[in-house]
């Protein structure tokens, strides 16, 4: 049976790539990976804890589950499918072991966590990004999971083709921070390190002329944002770095004050420019 390669570094998991079943072209599965998040964002409805987590952490618009079809993982997947008959529990889970949301175990993968999908521009499924809210069971155990295509691709890629100027964050709920606050031109890459060519691409070849890089404080934050800010502007896309107080993040930030949309706006307003560099070596 197959299992989706799978890499671990401290608390996240990252499981790609999602393998397509070749005799229906991938048909067959969307469905089914569809029913999932479905099902999962029912599930999220009627879930106290992950709501209040939610809430938590700022994120309490009233649009959010429809606009971005969050979820919740409750482990009840599993007796959901034992309600089939017996070809059809295996012929799902067959479909959900093949795209790596479920395992040959038969654990989900997204087993105690929120899950945040992600779509193209055309709301075709590119993977997702689970955070789980519950304490580690194990020190095995990863609070982040990452699941993608073989294709990279951006947590509310829409924006990307919609708008001129780009808020990028480095994870899906500090994205969503902003869109709370009504920064509806916001989206976000999975962890700080994964920009890549795919990222660099899918940006050449949209709308956005200015990116605001709003990845955090921290050294290896702002190091990352730095390489990002380098291959930007090599390819004539403007960039500013939104500056928040040490140690905090989009979404630490907005926990701190009493007005945060017009915070946010004004960390927008006093972003710094980071200059067009001609020439030189751009992993500097």
């Amino acid at each position: 049976m197959y299992e989706p390669h799978q890499t671990q570094n401290q608390d996240v998991v990252i499981h790609q790539p999602i393998v397509r079943c070749t005799y229906n072209d991938g048909m067959a599965d969307g469905l089914v990976i569809g029913q999932v998040l479905d099902y999962y964002t029912e599930t999220l409805r009627s879930n106290v804890k992950a709501q209040a987590f939610l809430q938590l952490r700022g994120l309490c618009h009233a649009d959010l589950l429809t606009q971005f079809r969050l979820g919740f993982a409750d482990r009840t997947l599993g007796l959901q499918l034992h309600k089939l008959d017996y070809l059809q529990e295996e012929t799902v889970r067959g479909a959900l072991q093949r795209v790596g949301l479920l395992k040959v175990s038969g654990h989900e993968l997204f087993r105690g966590a929120l899950v945040f999908p992600m779509f193209d521009q055309g709301g075709q499924i590119l993977g997702g990004y689970g955070r789980r809210i519950t304490p580690k069971l194990t020190s095995q155990s990863a609070y982040h999971v990452h699941w993608h295509f073989e294709q990279s691709g951006f947590f509310n890629q829409k924006a990307v083709f919609e708008f001129t100027e780009l808020i990028l964050c480095k994870s899906p709920i500090e994205a969503l921070t902003w869109w709370c606050h009504g920064h509806r031109n916001v989206a976000a890459t999975l962890g700080f390190a994964g920009f890549d060519d795919e990222y660099l691409s899918i940006l050449q070849n949209s709308l956005v002329r200015l990116v605001y890089l709003a990845f955090g404080s921290s050294r290896p934050e702002l190091v990352e944002a730095k390489r990002i800010a380098h291959l930007l502007t090599h390819n004539d896309i403007e960039v500013r770095f939104v500056l928040f107080p040490q140690g905090a993040d989009s979404n630490a930030f907005v926990l701190t004050v009493s007005d945060p949309a017009k915070e946010l706006s004004l960390l927008l307003r006093e972003s710094l420019v980071f200059p067009k560099k001609t020439g030189g070596d751009y992993g500097q």
